[in-house]
């Protein structure tokens, strides 16, 4: 059974009245929250690097045609956007998304790939107030990529948002207590923890695979 193979369609209009058949995914929380509220019934299992859902599926049940079971236990409805990817291609992917950022005038510039690795490492510090900027070679004394953190954090991990850190009082006029030690989070940094926090997944026990498939067989063809 293939990922979505067995999901009823529907037919949904468009406001302008064109009309397109997509998969029926509502049923899906029917037995993926009972299964998931017994933890007896899963196994958590951090995604290593280049692994899929195909290669998990066989180390676990020795039939990567159950690639599906990975991803709909896990809300996997997009391999593009829910499953991390490579680290390689994550950078790759990271170059083409900050090729193109704006300048200081708000014109949209191209980088170079050392300035876009510029962009995407730039933390700062407090001697240049955490900003720093790319100068342009065809805009001398002109507009400059601006260069910034993506965020803070403190020594507990709390977010603070890069604008934040400039701000020093609340709009009754109040001084904003700031911590102590303020961390800079590079862009890179950031895209990297996102992908990591996809890692963490939970596999069925290859016991219930029969059970899930029962249970979807059954709700797809009610």
């Amino acid at each position: 059974m293939s990922y979505f193979k067995e999901f009823p369609l529907i037919q949904y209009e468009f406001p302008n009245g064109d009309t397109k058949i997509y998969k029926n995914l509502s049923i899906r929380p029917a037995f993926v929250d009972e299964l998931k509220n017994d933890t007896t019934n899963l196994q958590a299992y951090t995604i290593q690097d280049g692994e899929t859902p195909e290669t998990i599926a066989f180390d676990v049940y020795q039939d990567e045609s159950l690639n599906w079971v990975i991803m709909l236990m896990n809300d996997v409805m997009n391999l593009y956007t829910d499953w991390p990817q490579s680290e390689r291609n994550l950078l790759d992917n990271l170059m083409k998304k900050y090729r193109e950022v704006e300048d200081s005038d708000g014109v949209l510039r191209t980088l170079s790939d050392l300035e876009v690795t510029e962009y995407l490492e730039f933390v700062g510090s407090t001697s240049n107030n955490f900003k720093g900027a790319i100068e342009l070679s065809d805009s001398d004394n002109g507009p400059k990529v601006m260069l910034k953190p993506h965020h803070f954090i403190d020594e507990d991990g709390t977010y603070y948002s890069y604008e934040s850190h400039f701000v020093t009082t609340d709009v009754f006029g109040n001084t904003i207590d700031k911590p102590n030690t303020i961390i800079p989070i590079s862009h890179k940094d950031y895209e990297l923890s996102v992908n990591d926090g996809k890692r963490e997944i939970f596999i069925p026990n290859p016991r219930l695979i029969g059970k899930i498939q029962r249970e979807l067989g059954s709700l797809v063809n009610e």
